[in-house]
C-alpha cells in the first residue's frame, strides 16, 4: 500500500490504491495452480492409428529444458508410430507459464501399447 506523508507528519491512506489492488490484480492470483490449458481444441478426437475414441485428460505440465536419457529417447522415438496418443505429461517448453494441467486426448489403446512396450524395452522406471 502506498502510503504519504502530509506536512503534519502523520500518514495518509490512499484508498483507490487498495481497491485497485483488490478489483485488478487479487482475482489474477486466484485459482493460479489450476489453470488448464486445452490442447484439444480443434484436435481429432479419434486415434488414427486404433481407429477409437480417444478421451480427454488432465495431465501435468512439466516446464524447463528437459534431458531425456537413452530410455526416455528410445520411446520418444517409439510413440511416433506404435502408441501416439499416450501422453501422461506435457513439456512446456524452457519458459514458465501460468498454466499447471494440459488436456489432451488419450488413446486407451495407445495406453496400452505403451505400457506393453515399456515392459519390453525399459530397465527403470521411467515417467
Amino acid at each position: 500500500m502506498e502510503e504519504e506523508v502530509v506536512k503534519t507528519g502523520h500518514l495518509r491512506r490512499r484508498p483507490w490504491l487498495e481497491m485497485f489492488t483488490l478489483v485488478c490484480l487479487v482475482p489474477g492470483m486466484v485459482g493460479c495452480d489450476k489453470y488448464t490449458s486445452d490442447w484439444t481444441i480443434g484436435a481429432a478426437g479419434f486415434c488414427e492409428l486404433h481407429s477409437i475414441r480417444m478421451a480427454k485428460t488432465n495431465v501435468p505440465i512439466i516446464y524447463g529444458l528437459i534431458r531425456l536419457n537413452s530410455e526416455q529417447q528410445a520411446r520418444e522415438v517409439a510413440s511416433t508410430n506404435h502408441f501416439p496418443h499416450a501422453d501422461t505429461y506435457f513439456l512446456g517448453g524452457c519458459f514458465l507459464g501460468t498454466p499447471t494441467q494440459a488436456v489432451l486426448y488419450v488413446c486407451p489403446d495407445c495406453l496400452g501399447a505403451r505400457k506393453n512396450w515399456e515392459a519390453t524395452h525399459v530397465k527403470g522406471v521411467v515417467p
